[in-house]
């Protein structure tokens, strides 16, 4: 799996997915390699199996706020918003559990979300709750 890290990271996507796949006929469990997967697809623009790779990995770990986020951004891509809601929410409260603090990202971008769908009360919620953790 290392060299498929590698890979991404240097911008090689083809053998970065190559590799991570050959990877995971072997280890299908390994939930970080799903979402290395996953964002790998997401960079391609496809969503679909991105966000099949992201379920995956939180298959094998409840609380991956990472794969969670990673599914918020994309639904809200795609226009999906209550579903980018409902993981941004679920990314927060995953990291709140592990960290016991809140995921300022995934409130922020909550905080875009409503803003999009027209809800600005709702935005300027969540935009104050951000300036509120961190007023930075």
């Amino acid at each position: 799996m290392s060299m498929g890290i590698i890979y991404k990271i240097s911008g090689k996507l083809k053998l970065a997915k190559e590799n991570l796949l050959r990877y995971l006929q072997y280890k299908n469990n390994d939930y970080n390699a799903h979402i290395q997967m996953g964002y790998i697809y997401e960079q391609e623009k496809d969503y679909a199996n991105a966000t099949t790779e992201f379920f995956l990995a939180i298959q094998f770990d409840k609380d991956s706020f990472e794969a969670m986020f990673a599914l918020g951004s994309i639904y809200g891509k795609t226009g999906q918003y209550d579903k980018a809601i409902n993981f941004f929410n679920k990314a927060d409260q995953a990291y709140n559990r592990i960290q016991n603090k809140s995921l300022l990202d995934a409130i922020h971008n909550l905080g875009g979300i409503y803003e999009v769908m027209g809800k600005p009360s709702e935005a300027i919620k969540q935009f104050q709750k951000v300036l509120e953790i961190d007023p930075h």
